[in-house]
């Protein structure tokens, strides 16, 4: 079975959905509705956790990469040719 919804882009969003997401960046804060969600209590912020899914970028990554010999021998080959 096939849907037509309409003709989407490569993200996936009709243009009336680009439209709308528009239109709702371009909203100011102070005009937002908060009155149906309830507030954050110190019960809440007591009982809270850090993401559990989030992991850190390692630091040591980077310069392990560009210590690498793949990347050094090609930093190497680089120059080689910009001298010739």
């Amino acid at each position: 079975m096939r849907k037509s919804a309409g003709r989407t882009t490569a993200s996936g969003l009709t243009a009336a959905q680009r439209r709308e997401i528009a239109a709702l960046v371009a909203q100011p804060d102070y005009t937002i509705d908060y009155s149906d969600i309830p507030p954050l209590t110190e019960r809440f912020w007591e009982s809270a956790v850090r993401n559990p899914f989030y992991r850190p970028v390692n630091p040591m990554s980077a310069p392990r990469w560009l210590g690498s010999a793949a990347i050094s021998s090609r930093v190497a080959a680089l120059e080689r040719n910009k001298r010739s």
